[in-house]
């Protein structure tokens, strides 16, 4: 009898050590998986940042374009300006320009 209830506890023991070490694989691939999540949810923030910070740069880049395409407007402006007879040689009315003769 004692022999069976020997057995009977091995067994029991064994079973006691499978279920645990199922259970410690089981908390193991829960881990694993929660990081591996972890890690996709950093690339994808990384990934919206980067995103985020090209826009940001094409953005400057355009108002960057803007800018410069004024400047230049506004230098021919005064270039041409410049090319315009002197204002003394010139006498303006009522919306109308009459070259003198000198």
């Amino acid at each position: 009898m004692s022999e069976i209830r020997g057995a009977a506890q091995q067994i029991q023991g064994a079973q006691t050590v499978a279920r645990e070490g199922e259970q410690q694989a089981q908390v193991r691939e829960n881990r694993e998986a929660r990081e591996a999540r972890a890690e996709e949810r950093q690339a994808q923030v990384a990934e919206q940042r980067e995103a985020r910070a090209e826009a940001s740069d094409a953005r400057r880049a355009r108002q960057q374009d803007q800018a410069d395409e004024q400047s230049e407007a506004r230098r021919q402006q005064q270039a041409e300006e410049q090319r315009q007879p002197p204002a003394q040689d010139r006498q303006e009315g009522r919306g109308e320009v009459v070259d003198t003769v000198a």
